[in-house]
């Protein structure tokens, strides 16, 4: 008998409910025991397991995590985080570990696996911004939901001939903003990664709209409130990031100050999140389940399960710890107009 703890941690999104799902049937198959972490790497810390871990197949549809997550750190504590960690999963006789999340989540998975203990990882952000694959859970529906949400206000925007900026999430990386400008049809778009400036691109932006009179629709990521505005964020999570917000404000008061324009800008928040799963995320969702645990079968330890030209990946944890997957120039140049490049 193997035990095996399964944990979610950072941002939520959809598919993970679909990842562990599948994690634990390819478990109970195998005749091992499947236990569940609640509340991503505090739920170790603090001895919150779920021993007769189940997941239904009717969650396997509904986005978020039924692990429940937090943002919890135990690198911060310094080396007595990972030993913790490590003596708390002994302790539970856990013999392998599968982490579902982001970078932040995936590098305390690499640091406990440069400890020895037996851990694989699955991407999962909707920044999809994860290097070693070309796809992370969740970002399907993102765009799903982003492209609903945008289609829906259109009308009214067009309607009253008043330009919208839209705000949607991207810290690191301009994937969900690049995808939702191609989709619905932006006269603009920037990203973290565009190395314009705001003035270079406002003023490629109103020469677009002077042969293209209809309301204006500008997508930005919310990265861009750092990287061209600079603007400062107080609150720091327990991983070091800040609470990015004012990147769509600040745009829209540069266009009303600069050109006189009426901009109003909505930013999309949590809503990105959550909705009606896609079904790439069910389906990619429950492959990087069943990956995961063939990994450990396989004795593949400090790992993560990727998916590159539709085939799975596996990739040395350590290799993409502290690195992101960010939008290459050349995809940017194809769309130098929207990006203010042309």
């Amino acid at each position: 008998m193997k035990n095996v703890a399964l944990l979610t941690g950072g941002g939520d999104s959809a598919g993970i409910n679909a990842a562990l799902w599948s994690a634990v049937r390819s478990c109970v198959e195998r005749g091992w025991k499947p236990i569940g972490v609640r509340r991503g790497w505090s739920g170790i810390l603090q001895n919150d397991f779920a021993p007769h871990f189940e997941v239904s197949y009717e969650a396997v549809d509904r986005p978020g995590t039924v692990l429940q997550t937090s943002r919890t750190n135990p690198i911060k504590e310094g080396p007595e985080g990972l030993d913790h960690l490590v003596s708390q999963l002994e302790m539970q006789q856990i013999h392998g570990l599968i982490v579902i999340g982001g970078d932040d989540t995936l590098s305390v998975a690499a640091a406990l696996s440069q400890k020895g203990y037996p851990v694989v990882g699955i991407p999962q952000t909707i920044d999809n911004d994860i290097p070693g694959t070309d796809y992370c859970l969740g970002f399907a529906t993102a765009c799903q939901q982003i492209y609903q949400a945008i289609m829906g206000m259109r009308p009214s925007n067009i309607s009253h001939q008043r330009g919208m900026i839209v705000e949607v999430m991207g810290r690191d990386s301009g994937w969900l903003a690049l995808e939702a400008a191609r989709a619905t049809g932006a006269l603009g778009l920037l990203i973290p990664e565009c190395f314009c400036s705001v003035a270079a691109f406002a003023s490629a932006v109103m020469q677009r709209l002077a042969v293209n009179d209809d309301a204006p629709l500008i997508i930005v990521a919310e990265g861009i409130s750092s990287t061209h505005f600079s603007l400062k964020h107080d609150a720091i999570d327990a991983f070091g990031n800040s609470r990015l917000e004012g990147a769509g404000q600040a745009m829209a008061r540069y266009f009303n100050k600069n050109f006189g324009q009426d901009f109003r800008c909505q930013v999309l928040g949590f809503l990105q999140r959550g909705g009606t799963l896609n079904y790439q995320d069910v389906l990619v969702g429950k492959l990087f389940g069943r990956e995961a645990v063939r990994c450990l079968e396989n004795g593949q330890n400090g790992c993560l399960v990727g998916l590159q030209a539709g085939a799975t990946i596996i990739t040395d944890l350590q290799e993409i710890t502290g690195k992101r997957r960010k939008v290459p120039r050349d995809v940017m140049l194809q769309e130098e107009s929207l990006l203010g490049l042309s």
